[in-house]
């Protein structure tokens, strides 16, 4: 017998991006809620100042402003749907996709 279990997030469960500094020990988290996306926040990291968004000419801001809003759409559309839609993740434990 084969066991399987998977793991959904539905679209009203997301409330914010949140972001986690890569550079050197940082580790500063910054949580962001869907209705204050601009991009501009996602810039750089509000401890140490490092980049995080923002490479030298190419920019991601749009496209996190843009996933917030489309995200938000989502969300306020999602009764008139006629299916549910959900986002499957990894397990936490392996980091396969179960």
């Amino acid at each position: 017998m084969t066991s399987q279990t998977k793991k959904y997030i539905e679209f009203s469960d997301i409330l914010s991006l949140c972001c986690e500094c890569k550079h050197g020990n940082c580790s500063t988290s910054l949580s962001v809620p869907l209705e204050g996306v601009s991009g501009k926040e996602l810039r750089y990291c509000p401890k140490c100042a490092e980049s995080w968004v923002d490479l030298g000419g190419s920019s991601f801001e749009q496209l996190f402003t843009e996933l917030a809003t489309k995200i938000r759409r989502i969300k306020e559309s999602q009764a008139h749907l006629g299916c549910a839609i959900t986002l499957e993740i990894r397990d936490e434990q392996s980091g396969e996709k179960k």
